[in-house]
């Protein structure tokens, strides 16, 4: 608080949240008043509540009052500032927020005004405005209207606070405030000039806020507004009945928690016994885990994801559990997770620990492209105890150019292009044009502020009761109520969260279940011991196609390790992980150094505790059972412990207290410091790490059970970290015959066939949805002139002539194009009688028909494209390539990815196998250049550092393998 005999409020007040207008993050302004000498203030953005969360963390941090509200326009008033002065008007502003952003939602604005307008204060920018909202509107509660500085327009303080109570109103000492600085009003003018997309001088005078919208001090407010002595006591009163809202609480679980309690213990009892017998183990697990959940109130959340699960299963939607969840033996029991977490020693502590005052969440992996249909499954059994997260849009450097521009009057083409070389914004002459380098520069303080809101990627907010009476809701594209915070806002709030995110992988791996007649979450629980082919694939690291392991990184390391089982891949996974690479982590992994002499002299039984992990740290679980070994905690003691180390919150005095406290000596102590501090804002979760490989490891069992409908999924899903291409190629390398999709046969996704994949028609260059719906409504075809009438167009029609998809009706490319030149689709007469209309006409060469297929299916399908190119004198192919010495190779490039140094990797292809070669800077640069030609090929010559991996040292261009740009 403000030490000053008669404190303030700073009553009106908007954010960056009010979007294209404000300038002030919310997380700025309880500093930036305080600073000012102010004892409160209140922040009402424009249409919501969105940055009030984090306003009301910051005031409460710096002592200072947070009062929430939101401005909001009513049947055709000018904005009104509604404020909720404790918890009750929270709620009252959140319904009156959603009533007039999404409608439909528990009724219209009269009946919030009716049912709880007496618990809200109205602050009205006039008297008009103030007696319409008494009178025509029917408001109750309390009212006031700003009575501003002369400087906002015409009128001395003391006049419109005469004619204030003249009427009967009540006048209030204000200060609209939009930006920090008085500087900061050109700034202002061009962002809401820009975010309209006109330029400043198009402004109309009511669109800004004024000059004197900046936040003043304290006593610069006293003085402009000391001849309106009754709108200054007003503010006083005002502060002393605000309270900072909305606080932290527990707003969780939904349902009746006894019921849920009941029905929680008799799903998972009945499935213990099922899949564990009397495993006395498991049992106490079990019990221990029920206990926990009653007590925190988390039964009907789990029974939540229960019913999702049950969903995607009467659907044959693949869906599994990821993160800390996964160590829940609840999780397994009732099909959330796909891991036993017995099996894998997983931590519950690591997902539930009674001691964090933030809630648990699951994250439930969902193929990608079924998604939408669980969201939506999931919001209606939640009904208003649910609505999806929102994500707060913040301008990056071209949306913040962008509107710069367009303020400044540049057109839309010239903006475009010029946002699409921002990147080459230091080296590009285009830059040192003096306007654009200026209007660069005015754009970078635009970045970083909140644009807009959009549904989270994954997140639904879970509520115990209405949503909207905790947090407005507005509507969005998606057609779902859309909460005002986003998932930091609402883990603040107390509520819990479900995490639905859409993952590729499972969407090919599903595919290929429902492709051979599988239950996709039944073969996701049922990973076990892994089969001898299944097992020298991932020692290989032959896992293109594979989910969460065919990057070539990940691949590199699965050979490294010689990865054969689950638990395997799980390290592999960790290692390779960003953090533990940068910190050494990997260096250390497989030199066998473990923790280092100075660990292992002071605590040396932690080696024989890690040495499943080769004696390291490699999972977040694996600090905390450091600490619970060395310092003796409990499991949920240790996972706070690392949790406060991790988010900075426990310092290296406070680590050292603790460990003096239980009689470590100095040198011990400063030890441990450095070894958890250095592994525990890095590490990996283990839960999440184990399902990835289980995933993995289900994804390559299949195909190696049924290769082609393995990849046929995969192709047809769109693939997953590479270009499409590079799994035709693979399905070809695992003795696949490929094909382009027939008329009658061929499908919209890629199909298995008796001997290989038939490519689907979503390839086919100008065919959409809508096209392959009339096609496949006219099956089956006995003649082209059949298939024309179906009404897909000429020109649609030469694309399936020339890739090859009137085959199976007998016709060759030329044969199949010849008669629709010919006008089969006008006479179809023509066709009766002529099983071979054009007799003697030579069909496509194999390379014109490969070019074909390249440009209208985007890849090769009849042949690999390298077989129409002469390979370089010395190349050896990759399937021959040695695990050591100097080498020459050629292939296509698959992915590329430059490093900080101008180095980088390159993963070339030929119709054998792949190799990952690290290229140095000049060679990365060549090969950057000749990757913007379509069709390129790539030399490579170098060493082979281990099998599959080269350090080239030489690069040079191939030949050119058929490609678009050649037809």
């Amino acid at each position: 608080m403000s030490g000053t005999s008669s404190p303030l409020l700073l009553p009106v007040a908007s954010s960056g949240c009010s979007f294209g207008y404000g300038l002030i993050d919310p997380a700025r302004l309880p500093a930036a008043v305080c600073e000012a000498g102010f004892s409160g203030a209140i922040l009402s953005d424009s249409g919501g509540v969105y940055g009030q969360w984090v306003f009301s963390r910051e005031s409460t941090r710096t002592g200072t009052v947070g009062g929430a509200g939101a401005a909001l326009g009513i049947d055709g008033c000018r904005p009104i500032r509604f404020v909720a002065p404790d918890e009750p008007a929270w709620a009252a502003l959140c319904e009156l927020v959603t009533a007039l952003r999404l409608p439909g939602r528990g009724g219209d604005w009269r009946r919030v005004f009716e049912e709880s307008s007496e618990l809200l204060v109205a602050i009205c920018p006039d008297v008009g405005t103030a007696l319409a909202l008494r009178g025509r509107l029917g408001f109750g509660g309390r009212v006031m209207v700003e009575v501003r500085p002369r400087r906002f327009g015409p009128g001395d303080p003391a006049a419109v606070e005469g004619e204030v109570l003249r009427q009967g109103l009540e006048p209030l000492a204000s200060w609209p405030v939009v930006f920090e600085r008085e500087a900061d009003h050109v700034l202002h003018l061009r962002l809401v000039a820009g975010s309209r997309g006109l330029p400043v001088s198009a402004l109309r005078p009511e669109w800004p806020a004024s000059q004197s919208a900046f936040l003043p001090t304290v006593a610069r407010f006293r003085q402009e507004l000391a001849s309106a002595p009754r709108s200054l006591s007003n503010n006083r009163e005002l502060l002393e009945m605000l309270r900072t809202v909305p606080s932290r609480r527990r707003l969780w679980p939904p349902g009746d928690a006894s019921v849920d309690a009941a029905r929680l213990e008799r799903i998972t009892r009945q499935r213990l016994r099922t899949s564990y017998g009397d495993s006395v183990p498991a049992s106490r697990r079990l019990e221990e885990e029920l206990r926990q959940l009653e007590r925190g109130g988390l039964c009907g959340y789990f029974l939540l994801f229960f019913d999702t699960i049950e969903f995607c299963r009467e659907r044959g939607i693949a869906a599994v559990a990821r993160g800390s969840a996964a160590g829940s033996l609840v999780s397994h029991l009732l099909g959330i997770s796909a891991v036993c977490p017995i099996r894998y020693d997983l931590s519950f502590e690591r997902f539930y620990n009674r001691l964090r005052r933030e809630p648990p969440d699951i994250d439930l992996d969902i193929e990608s492209e079924r998604r939408e249909e669980v969201v939506s499954d999931v919001l209606e059994r939640l009904g208003r105890s649910g609505a999806a997260v929102c994500e707060l849009v913040r301008l990056r450097s071209r949306g913040a150019f962008r509107i710069m521009a367009a303020s400044a009057g540049l057109g839309r083409r010239e903006t475009d292009d010029l946002a699409s070389i921002l990147s080459t914004a230091r080296g590009d002459p285009v830059w040192q044009d003096a306007r654009l380098a200026r209007l660069l520069e005015r754009s970078r303080p635009l970045t970083g502020l909140p644009a807009h809101v959009a549904p989270h990627p994954c997140g639904i907010a879970v509520h115990s009761g209405p949503v909207e009476r905790s947090i407005g809701l507005e509507g969005c594209n998606m057609g779902i109520p859309l909460a005002q915070f986003d998932k930091d806002g609402i883990e603040w709030m107390g509520m819990l969260k479900m995490d639905l995110l859409g993952q590729r992988g499972l969407s090919s791996l599903s595919m290929a279940c429902r492709l051979t007649g599988r239950d996709p979450i039944g073969v996701l629980i049922s990973t076990g011991k892994l089969s001898g082919r299944v097992a020298s694939l991932l020692a290989e690291g032959s896992t293109i196609g594979t989910p969460h392991v065919e990057s070539p990184a990940m691949r590199d390391l699965l050979r490294q390790t010689r990865a054969r089982t689950v638990d395997d891949v799980a390290r592999a996974l960790a290692v390779v992980r960003p953090g533990a690479a940068s910190s050494g982590g990997r260096r250390r992994f497989f030199s066998g150094e473990g923790l280092g002499g100075g660990i292992d002299h002071h605590f040396p039984g932690l080696r024989q505790r890690l040495a499943d992990n080769r004696g390291m740290l490699l999972y977040q679980e694996d600090v905390s059972l450091v600490a619970a070994t060395v310092l003796g905690l409990e499991g949920a003691r240790a996972d706070l412990l690392r949790r406060r180390i991790r988010k900075g919150e426990m310092s290296r005095e406070d680590l050292l207290d603790v460990c003096l406290a239980r009689s470590l000596d100095e040198e011990a102590a400063e030890a441990l410091w450095s070894l958890l501090s250095g592994y525990a804002g890095y590490g990996f979760c283990k839960a999440h790490a184990v399902t990835c490989a289980a995933v993995a490891c289900t994804a390559l069992s299949l195909r190696v059970l049924s290769p082609a409908e393995y990849m046929a999924a995969v192709i047809g899903s769109g693939g997953g970290f590479y270009a499409p291409f590079v799994y035709i190629e693979e399905a070809r390398r695992m003795g696949l015959r490929l094909r382009a999709p027939g008329v009658n046969s061929g499908a919209w996704r890629a199909r298995p066939r008796e001997d290989g994949v038939m490519i689907g028609f979503q390839r086919l260059r100008g065919m959409g949805r809508k096209d392959f719906e009339k096609l496949d409504a006219g099956r089956p075809y006995q003649s082209i002139g059949s298939a024309l009438r179906c009404g897909i167009g000429p020109a649609l029609s030469t694309s399936l002539a020339a890739a090859g998809c009137f085959d199976e009706l007998g016709y060759t490319p030329p044969e199949a194009l010849l008669m629709i030149e010919r006008g089969v689709d006008d006479s179809p007469d023509l066709l009766s009688g002529l099983p071979e209309p054009c007799p003697g006409l030579p069909g496509y060469t194999p390379l014109r028909r490969a070019r074909l297929e390249a440009g209208l299916l985007g890849a090769c399908v009849s042949d690999s494209p390298l077989r129409f190119c002469p390979r370089p004198s010395r190349s050896t192919p990759m399937a021959a390539l040695p695990a050591r010495g100097n080498v020459c190779c050629w292939g296509m490039p698959c992915a590329r990815r430059g490093l900080e140094d101008g180095s980088g990797f390159v993963m070339l292809m030929d119709d054998t196998g792949v190799v990952d070669a690290h290229l140095e800077p000049g060679a990365y640069r060549t090969a950057r250049v000749l990757s913007r030609r379509t069709g390129y090929t790539l030399v490579l010559r170098g060493r082979m550092m281990r099998r599959g991996r080269m350090d080239a040292s030489a690069v040079a261009e191939g030949p050119l393998t058929p490609g678009p740009l050649l037809l």
